[in-house]
Protein backbone atom coordinates (compact mmCIF):
# COMPACT_ATOMS: atom_id res chain seq x y z
CA UNK A 1 0.00 0.00 0.00
CA UNK A 2 1.42 3.37 -1.07
CA UNK A 3 -0.66 5.29 1.46
CA UNK A 4 -3.99 7.09 1.82
CA UNK A 5 -5.43 9.84 -0.37
CA UNK A 6 -8.27 11.80 1.22
CA UNK A 7 -10.77 13.48 -1.12
CA UNK A 8 -13.13 16.10 0.31
CA UNK A 9 -16.34 16.18 -1.72
CA UNK A 10 -18.73 19.01 -2.44
CA UNK A 11 -22.30 17.91 -1.67
CA UNK A 12 -23.54 17.18 -5.21
CA UNK A 13 -23.48 13.97 -7.25
CA UNK A 14 -22.25 16.00 -10.24
CA UNK A 15 -19.17 16.89 -8.16
CA UNK A 16 -18.43 13.24 -7.44
CA UNK A 17 -18.69 11.98 -11.04
CA UNK A 18 -15.54 13.73 -12.37
CA UNK A 19 -13.38 12.18 -9.62
CA UNK A 20 -14.39 8.56 -10.22
CA UNK A 21 -11.92 7.76 -13.00
CA UNK A 22 -8.97 9.25 -11.12
CA UNK A 23 -9.93 7.44 -7.91
CA UNK A 24 -10.10 4.06 -9.66
CA UNK A 25 -6.74 4.64 -11.35
CA UNK A 26 -5.17 5.45 -7.99
CA UNK A 27 -6.65 2.31 -6.43
CA UNK A 28 -5.10 0.27 -9.27
CA UNK A 29 -1.76 1.90 -8.40
CA UNK A 30 -2.19 0.59 -4.82
CA UNK A 31 -3.42 3.76 -3.12
CA UNK A 32 -6.15 3.74 -0.48
CA UNK A 33 -8.89 6.22 -1.43
CA UNK A 34 -11.11 7.72 1.28
CA UNK A 35 -13.84 10.25 0.50
CA UNK A 36 -15.19 12.77 3.03
CA UNK A 37 -18.49 14.59 2.56
CA UNK A 38 -22.05 15.12 3.70
CA UNK A 39 -24.30 12.08 4.15
CA UNK A 40 -26.25 12.60 0.91
CA UNK A 41 -23.36 11.25 -1.21
CA UNK A 42 -22.50 8.19 0.86
CA UNK A 43 -24.56 5.68 -1.14
CA UNK A 44 -23.03 6.81 -4.46
CA UNK A 45 -19.44 6.65 -3.22
CA UNK A 46 -19.97 3.29 -1.49
CA UNK A 47 -21.53 1.88 -4.67
CA UNK A 48 -18.25 2.63 -6.45
CA UNK A 49 -16.39 0.57 -3.85
CA UNK A 50 -14.61 3.44 -2.08
CA UNK A 51 -14.43 4.20 1.62
CA UNK A 52 -16.59 7.09 2.81
CA UNK A 53 -16.42 9.18 5.96
CA UNK A 54 -19.76 11.01 6.31
CA UNK A 55 -19.89 14.36 8.07
CA UNK A 56 -21.94 13.80 11.22
CA UNK A 57 -21.76 17.29 12.75
CA UNK A 58 -24.49 18.76 10.58
CA UNK A 59 -26.30 18.29 7.27
CA UNK A 60 -25.49 20.37 4.24
CA UNK A 61 -28.94 21.95 4.52
CA UNK A 62 -28.13 23.13 8.07
CA UNK A 63 -24.91 24.67 6.81
CA UNK A 64 -26.61 26.43 3.87
CA UNK A 65 -29.42 27.72 6.06
CA UNK A 66 -26.93 29.50 8.32
CA UNK A 67 -25.18 30.98 5.29
CA UNK A 68 -28.47 32.18 3.78
CA UNK A 69 -29.40 33.83 7.08
CA UNK A 70 -25.96 35.53 7.20
CA UNK A 71 -25.66 34.24 10.75
CA UNK A 72 -21.90 34.89 10.99
CA UNK A 73 -21.42 34.01 14.66
CA UNK A 74 -23.31 30.76 14.29
CA UNK A 75 -21.35 29.95 11.14
CA UNK A 76 -18.12 30.63 13.04
CA UNK A 77 -19.15 28.01 15.63
CA UNK A 78 -20.29 25.58 12.95
CA UNK A 79 -17.02 25.87 11.03
CA UNK A 80 -15.04 25.20 14.21
CA UNK A 81 -17.14 22.11 15.01
CA UNK A 82 -16.80 20.86 11.42
CA UNK A 83 -13.05 21.42 11.44
CA UNK A 84 -12.69 19.45 14.65
CA UNK A 85 -14.50 16.60 12.94
CA UNK A 86 -12.28 16.91 9.84
CA UNK A 87 -9.18 16.95 12.04
CA UNK A 88 -10.31 13.71 13.70
CA UNK A 89 -10.95 12.07 10.31
CA UNK A 90 -7.52 13.17 9.09
CA UNK A 91 -5.86 11.76 12.20
CA UNK A 92 -7.70 8.45 11.78
CA UNK A 93 -6.89 8.05 8.08
CA UNK A 94 -3.35 9.54 8.17
CA UNK A 95 -3.39 10.68 4.51
CA UNK A 96 -0.30 11.35 2.44
CA UNK A 97 -2.31 13.57 0.06
CA UNK A 98 -5.51 15.59 0.48
CA UNK A 99 -7.67 16.79 -2.42
CA UNK A 100 -10.29 19.50 -1.99
CA UNK A 101 -12.41 21.51 -4.40
CA UNK A 102 -11.72 25.17 -5.07
CA UNK A 103 -15.43 26.00 -4.98
CA UNK A 104 -15.70 24.91 -1.30
CA UNK A 105 -12.21 26.13 -0.44
CA UNK A 106 -13.01 27.73 2.93
CA UNK A 107 -14.92 24.69 4.19
CA UNK A 108 -12.00 22.25 4.00
CA UNK A 109 -8.71 24.13 3.61
CA UNK A 110 -7.65 24.97 7.17
CA UNK A 111 -7.76 21.44 8.67
CA UNK A 112 -6.20 20.10 5.45
CA UNK A 113 -3.21 22.48 5.40
CA UNK A 114 -2.56 21.97 9.12
CA UNK A 115 -2.46 18.18 8.71
CA UNK A 116 1.04 17.97 7.27
CA UNK A 117 -0.24 16.12 4.19
CA UNK A 118 0.37 17.40 0.67
CA UNK A 119 -2.71 19.43 -0.35
CA UNK A 120 -3.99 19.73 -3.93
CA UNK A 121 -6.93 21.88 -4.97
CA UNK A 122 -9.09 20.46 -7.72
CA UNK A 123 -11.20 22.26 -10.29
CA UNK A 124 -14.40 20.74 -11.67
CA UNK A 125 -14.49 23.29 -14.48
CA UNK A 126 -11.96 24.23 -17.11
CA UNK A 127 -8.96 26.50 -16.68
CA UNK A 128 -10.87 29.72 -16.10
CA UNK A 129 -11.10 29.01 -12.36
CA UNK A 130 -8.39 31.63 -11.74
CA UNK A 131 -7.87 35.17 -13.03
CA UNK A 132 -6.15 35.48 -16.40
CA UNK A 133 -6.37 38.74 -18.30
CA UNK A 134 -6.31 36.96 -21.67
CA UNK A 135 -8.76 34.26 -20.57
CA UNK A 136 -12.32 35.13 -19.55
CA UNK A 137 -13.96 33.67 -16.44
CA UNK A 138 -15.98 30.53 -17.10
CA UNK A 139 -19.12 32.51 -16.36
CA UNK A 140 -18.45 34.59 -19.50
CA UNK A 141 -19.52 33.74 -23.04
CA UNK A 142 -16.53 35.56 -24.62
CA UNK A 143 -14.36 33.66 -27.09
CA UNK A 144 -10.91 35.29 -26.81
CA UNK A 145 -8.26 35.73 -29.47
CA UNK A 146 -5.07 33.81 -28.73
CA UNK A 147 -3.05 36.68 -30.30
CA UNK A 148 -4.29 39.15 -27.69
CA UNK A 149 -2.38 39.02 -24.40
CA UNK A 150 -4.64 41.62 -22.80
CA UNK A 151 -8.31 42.17 -23.54
CA UNK A 152 -10.25 45.04 -21.97
CA UNK A 153 -13.56 43.14 -22.34
CA UNK A 154 -12.12 40.15 -20.50
CA UNK A 155 -10.88 42.46 -17.76
CA UNK A 156 -14.38 43.95 -17.45
CA UNK A 157 -15.87 40.47 -17.05
CA UNK A 158 -13.37 39.66 -14.30
CA UNK A 159 -14.10 42.99 -12.58
CA UNK A 160 -17.83 42.27 -12.70
CA UNK A 161 -17.21 38.89 -11.12
CA UNK A 162 -14.93 40.40 -8.49
CA UNK A 163 -17.47 43.08 -7.54
CA UNK A 164 -20.31 40.55 -7.46
CA UNK A 165 -18.42 38.17 -5.15
CA UNK A 166 -16.22 40.38 -2.98
CA UNK A 167 -18.30 43.55 -2.58
CA UNK A 168 -21.27 41.80 -1.03
CA UNK A 169 -21.75 42.69 2.61
CA UNK A 170 -21.98 38.99 3.44
CA UNK A 171 -18.60 38.33 1.81
CA UNK A 172 -16.93 41.22 3.67
CA UNK A 173 -18.45 40.21 7.02
CA UNK A 174 -17.60 36.53 6.56
CA UNK A 175 -13.88 37.31 6.34
CA UNK A 176 -14.00 38.75 9.86
CA UNK A 177 -14.85 35.35 11.31
CA UNK A 178 -13.38 31.86 11.43
CA UNK A 179 -12.00 30.26 9.26
CA UNK A 180 -11.25 33.24 7.01
CA UNK A 181 -9.62 35.31 9.74
CA UNK A 182 -7.22 32.40 10.31
CA UNK A 183 -6.55 31.65 6.66
CA UNK A 184 -5.69 35.27 5.92
CA UNK A 185 -2.89 35.01 8.50
CA UNK A 186 -1.53 31.74 7.15
CA UNK A 187 2.17 31.38 6.57
CA UNK A 188 3.51 27.96 5.73
CA UNK A 189 7.25 28.42 5.25
CA UNK A 190 6.61 31.41 3.00
CA UNK A 191 3.75 33.86 2.49
CA UNK A 192 0.83 32.16 0.80
CA UNK A 193 -0.09 33.38 -2.67
CA UNK A 194 -3.76 34.13 -3.11
CA UNK A 195 -5.66 34.03 -6.37
CA UNK A 196 -9.13 35.25 -7.28
CA UNK A 197 -11.41 32.74 -8.96
CA UNK A 198 -15.06 32.24 -9.84
CA UNK A 199 -16.09 31.78 -6.21
CA UNK A 200 -13.74 34.33 -4.65
CA UNK A 201 -10.21 34.18 -3.29
CA UNK A 202 -8.34 30.95 -2.63
CA UNK A 203 -4.76 30.07 -1.72
CA UNK A 204 -2.99 29.10 -4.91
CA UNK A 205 -1.82 25.55 -4.23
CA UNK A 206 -1.08 23.17 -7.07
CA UNK A 207 -4.28 22.43 -8.97
CA UNK A 208 -5.75 19.33 -10.55
CA UNK A 209 -8.13 20.14 -13.40
CA UNK A 210 -10.59 17.31 -14.03
CA UNK A 211 -10.51 17.88 -17.76
CA UNK A 212 -8.26 18.04 -20.84
CA UNK A 213 -6.02 20.99 -21.73
CA UNK A 214 -6.96 20.58 -25.39
CA UNK A 215 -10.50 21.75 -24.60
CA UNK A 216 -9.15 25.15 -23.57
CA UNK A 217 -9.10 28.16 -25.88
CA UNK A 218 -5.35 27.76 -26.22
CA UNK A 219 -3.03 25.15 -24.82
CA UNK A 220 -0.47 26.85 -22.58
CA UNK A 221 1.34 24.75 -20.01
CA UNK A 222 1.60 26.06 -16.44
CA UNK A 223 3.70 24.34 -13.81
CA UNK A 224 1.06 24.83 -11.12
CA UNK A 225 -1.84 23.28 -13.08
CA UNK A 226 -2.18 19.58 -13.92
CA UNK A 227 -4.83 18.40 -16.36
CA UNK A 228 -5.87 14.73 -16.11
CA UNK A 229 -7.74 14.25 -19.40
CA UNK A 230 -11.38 13.41 -20.09
CA UNK A 231 -11.65 11.07 -17.11
CA UNK A 232 -14.73 9.25 -18.37
CA UNK A 233 -15.16 5.99 -16.47
CA UNK A 234 -17.50 3.74 -18.48
CA UNK A 235 -17.86 1.08 -15.78
CA UNK A 236 -19.06 3.34 -13.00
CA UNK A 237 -21.29 1.23 -10.82
CA UNK A 238 -23.68 3.65 -9.19
CA UNK A 239 -25.60 4.08 -12.45
CA UNK A 240 -25.02 0.72 -14.09
CA UNK A 241 -27.60 -0.93 -11.85
CA UNK A 242 -30.17 0.81 -14.00
CA UNK A 243 -30.52 -0.06 -17.66
CA UNK A 244 -33.08 1.09 -20.19
CA UNK A 245 -34.59 -0.60 -23.21
CA UNK A 246 -33.08 1.11 -26.25
CA UNK A 247 -35.14 -0.85 -28.76
CA UNK A 248 -37.22 2.29 -29.49
CA UNK A 249 -34.21 3.77 -31.31
CA UNK A 250 -34.52 3.23 -35.07
CA UNK A 251 -32.62 4.57 -38.07
CA UNK A 252 -33.77 8.13 -37.52
CA UNK A 253 -31.22 10.55 -35.97
CA UNK A 254 -31.49 10.47 -32.16
CA UNK A 255 -31.40 13.78 -30.30
CA UNK A 256 -30.82 13.31 -26.59
CA UNK A 257 -31.68 16.15 -24.18
CA UNK A 258 -30.45 16.32 -20.57
CA UNK A 259 -29.93 19.39 -18.39
CA UNK A 260 -28.10 17.59 -15.60
CA UNK A 261 -28.73 16.51 -12.02
CA UNK A 262 -29.30 20.10 -10.86
CA UNK A 263 -31.90 20.93 -13.52
CA UNK A 264 -34.53 21.46 -10.81
CA UNK A 265 -32.76 24.78 -10.14
CA UNK A 266 -33.26 26.13 -13.66
CA UNK A 267 -36.27 28.28 -14.40
CA UNK A 268 -37.63 28.34 -17.93
CA UNK A 269 -37.03 24.66 -18.71
CA UNK A 270 -40.75 23.88 -18.99
CA UNK A 271 -41.14 26.32 -21.88
CA UNK A 272 -37.97 24.93 -23.46
CA UNK A 273 -39.28 21.36 -23.32
CA UNK A 274 -42.60 22.49 -24.83
CA UNK A 275 -40.69 24.18 -27.64
CA UNK A 276 -38.79 20.95 -28.31
CA UNK A 277 -42.03 18.98 -28.44
CA UNK A 278 -43.42 21.48 -30.93
CA UNK A 279 -40.37 20.97 -33.14
CA UNK A 280 -40.55 17.18 -33.00
CA UNK A 281 -44.27 17.21 -33.70
CA UNK A 282 -43.44 18.38 -37.19
CA UNK A 283 -40.04 16.68 -37.56
CA UNK A 284 -41.08 13.04 -37.59
CA UNK A 285 -37.78 12.21 -39.29
CA UNK A 286 -35.99 12.79 -35.95
CA UNK A 287 -36.22 11.04 -32.58
CA UNK A 288 -36.04 12.78 -29.22
CA UNK A 289 -35.13 11.35 -25.81
CA UNK A 290 -35.51 13.66 -22.81
CA UNK A 291 -34.13 12.94 -19.35
CA UNK A 292 -36.14 15.08 -16.91
CA UNK A 293 -34.17 14.18 -13.75
CA UNK A 294 -37.40 14.20 -11.76
CA UNK A 295 -40.30 11.91 -10.81
CA UNK A 296 -43.16 14.25 -11.73
CA UNK A 297 -45.81 11.93 -13.20
CA UNK A 298 -47.64 14.83 -14.87
CA UNK A 299 -44.52 15.77 -16.80
CA UNK A 300 -43.62 12.16 -17.57
CA UNK A 301 -47.02 11.05 -18.84
CA UNK A 302 -47.36 9.89 -22.44
CA UNK A 303 -46.98 12.90 -24.74
CA UNK A 304 -48.64 11.23 -27.72
CA UNK A 305 -45.65 11.57 -30.05
CA UNK A 306 -44.27 8.32 -31.44
CA UNK A 307 -40.86 9.93 -32.02
CA UNK A 308 -40.47 11.34 -28.46
CA UNK A 309 -39.59 9.44 -25.29
CA UNK A 310 -39.55 11.22 -21.91
CA UNK A 311 -37.92 9.51 -18.91
CA UNK A 312 -37.33 10.45 -15.29
CA UNK A 313 -33.60 9.65 -15.60
CA UNK A 314 -31.32 8.09 -18.18
CA UNK A 315 -28.02 6.19 -17.76
CA UNK A 316 -26.18 8.62 -19.99
CA UNK A 317 -23.18 6.45 -20.82
CA UNK A 318 -25.53 3.83 -22.32
CA UNK A 319 -27.36 6.33 -24.50
CA UNK A 320 -24.54 8.52 -25.83
CA UNK A 321 -23.02 5.85 -28.14
CA UNK A 322 -26.35 5.78 -30.02
CA UNK A 323 -26.85 9.56 -30.03
CA UNK A 324 -26.45 11.82 -33.07
CA UNK A 325 -26.79 15.12 -31.20
CA UNK A 326 -26.98 16.04 -27.54
CA UNK A 327 -28.84 19.08 -26.26
CA UNK A 328 -27.21 20.02 -22.98
CA UNK A 329 -26.93 22.86 -20.48
CA UNK A 330 -23.15 22.67 -20.82
CA UNK A 331 -22.08 20.90 -17.66
CA UNK A 332 -18.38 20.06 -17.89
CA UNK A 333 -18.88 16.33 -17.18
CA UNK A 334 -21.49 16.00 -19.91
CA UNK A 335 -19.29 17.81 -22.43
CA UNK A 336 -16.37 15.49 -21.63
CA UNK A 337 -18.63 12.48 -22.10
CA UNK A 338 -19.85 13.83 -25.45
CA UNK A 339 -16.24 14.27 -26.60
CA UNK A 340 -15.43 10.74 -25.42
CA UNK A 341 -18.33 9.26 -27.43
CA UNK A 342 -17.87 11.75 -30.33
CA UNK A 343 -21.34 13.27 -30.04
CA UNK A 344 -21.77 16.86 -31.34
CA UNK A 345 -23.64 19.23 -29.03
CA UNK A 346 -26.16 22.02 -28.97
CA UNK A 347 -25.31 23.80 -25.72
CA UNK A 348 -28.05 25.87 -24.06
CA UNK A 349 -26.23 27.47 -21.09
CA UNK A 350 -28.15 28.81 -18.11
CA UNK A 351 -25.74 29.66 -15.30
CA UNK A 352 -22.24 29.56 -13.81
CA UNK A 353 -19.50 27.86 -15.90
CA UNK A 354 -21.96 26.67 -18.54
CA UNK A 355 -21.46 29.88 -20.57
CA UNK A 356 -17.70 29.37 -20.70
CA UNK A 357 -18.11 25.71 -21.63
CA UNK A 358 -20.54 26.63 -24.40
CA UNK A 359 -18.04 29.17 -25.74
CA UNK A 360 -15.36 26.48 -25.85
CA UNK A 361 -17.67 24.08 -27.69
CA UNK A 362 -18.26 26.72 -30.34
CA UNK A 363 -14.57 27.67 -30.42
CA UNK A 364 -13.55 24.08 -31.22
CA UNK A 365 -16.48 23.72 -33.65
CA UNK A 366 -17.71 20.53 -31.99
CA UNK A 367 -21.21 21.92 -31.71
CA UNK A 368 -23.11 25.18 -31.40
CA UNK A 369 -24.42 27.26 -28.55
CA UNK A 370 -27.85 28.78 -28.15
CA UNK A 371 -28.36 31.32 -25.36
CA UNK A 372 -32.13 31.45 -25.43
CA UNK A 373 -32.39 30.62 -21.71
CA UNK A 374 -29.92 33.31 -20.68
CA UNK A 375 -31.52 36.29 -18.98
CA UNK A 376 -30.66 39.62 -20.54
CA UNK A 377 -31.02 42.99 -18.82
CA UNK A 378 -34.77 42.98 -19.52
CA UNK A 379 -35.10 39.48 -18.09
CA UNK A 380 -33.18 40.36 -14.93
CA UNK A 381 -35.32 43.41 -14.29
CA UNK A 382 -38.71 41.89 -15.10
CA UNK A 383 -37.85 38.23 -14.37
CA UNK A 384 -38.89 37.18 -17.85
CA UNK A 385 -37.18 35.40 -20.70
CA UNK A 386 -37.65 35.90 -24.41
CA UNK A 387 -40.11 33.64 -26.15
CA UNK A 388 -38.34 30.64 -27.64
CA UNK A 389 -38.13 30.77 -31.42
CA UNK A 390 -38.83 27.15 -32.39
CA UNK A 391 -37.93 27.72 -36.04
CA UNK A 392 -34.47 28.98 -35.07
CA UNK A 393 -34.06 26.03 -32.71
CA UNK A 394 -35.02 23.62 -35.47
CA UNK A 395 -32.51 25.24 -37.83
CA UNK A 396 -29.74 24.91 -35.23
CA UNK A 397 -30.48 21.24 -34.64
CA UNK A 398 -30.64 20.59 -38.38
CA UNK A 399 -27.40 22.50 -39.06
CA UNK A 400 -25.49 20.24 -36.65
CA UNK A 401 -27.06 16.91 -37.69
CA UNK A 402 -26.72 17.60 -41.42
CA UNK A 403 -23.14 18.89 -41.25
CA UNK A 404 -20.62 16.10 -40.69
CA UNK A 405 -17.88 18.68 -40.02
CA UNK A 406 -18.92 18.67 -36.36
CA UNK A 407 -18.46 14.89 -36.19
CA UNK A 408 -15.03 15.19 -37.79
CA UNK A 409 -13.96 18.00 -35.44
CA UNK A 410 -15.02 16.21 -32.28
CA UNK A 411 -13.29 13.00 -33.38
CA UNK A 412 -10.11 14.97 -34.10
CA UNK A 413 -10.30 16.73 -30.72
CA UNK A 414 -10.68 13.38 -28.96
CA UNK A 415 -7.61 12.01 -30.74
CA UNK A 416 -5.60 15.12 -29.76
CA UNK A 417 -6.69 14.75 -26.13
CA UNK A 418 -5.60 11.11 -25.94
CA UNK A 419 -2.32 11.89 -27.71
CA UNK A 420 -1.58 14.41 -24.95
CA UNK A 421 -1.45 11.48 -22.46
CA UNK A 422 -2.35 13.73 -19.54
CA UNK A 423 -3.00 10.73 -17.34
CA UNK A 424 0.77 10.64 -16.84
CA UNK A 425 0.25 13.68 -14.60
CA UNK A 426 -1.24 11.30 -12.03
CA UNK A 427 2.17 9.68 -11.51
CA UNK A 428 3.78 13.12 -11.23
CA UNK A 429 1.24 14.34 -8.69
CA UNK A 430 1.23 11.26 -6.49
CA UNK A 431 4.78 10.14 -5.81
CA UNK A 432 4.84 6.36 -5.96
CA UNK A 433 8.49 5.74 -5.19
CA UNK A 434 8.13 4.53 -1.62
CA UNK A 435 5.53 2.30 -0.04
CA UNK A 436 4.53 2.95 3.57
Amino acid sequence: MLGTILIFLNPFISHFIPTISLAHQLVEKNWRIVYVGFENLEKYVMAEGFEYKPIMTCTYEDFVNQKNKNNYKQLDKLYRILHREFKKIIEETDPKYILLGISRFSLFYLPAINSGAKVYLYSLYSKGSGTYFNLPPNTSNIIPSYKCKFNIFILIHWLRRFIRIEFRISSIRTKMYYPWNQMLKLKTGQREKWKFGLDGFYINNQQIVFGPSKFEFYDKKEKNIFFVGLGVYENRRYLNDKTIDLSFIDRRPLIYCNFGTLSYRYKGLDSFYLALLEIFQRRKDWQLLISMNCDDEEILKNNGYDNVKIMSSVPQLQVLPKTNLMITHGGFSTIKECIYFEVPMLVVPISYDQHGNAARVEYHRIGKRCEILKKGIYGRVFHKRKKINTQRMEMLISSIIDNKTFNYNIKKLKVNIFEEQEQKNISILFNEDKEI
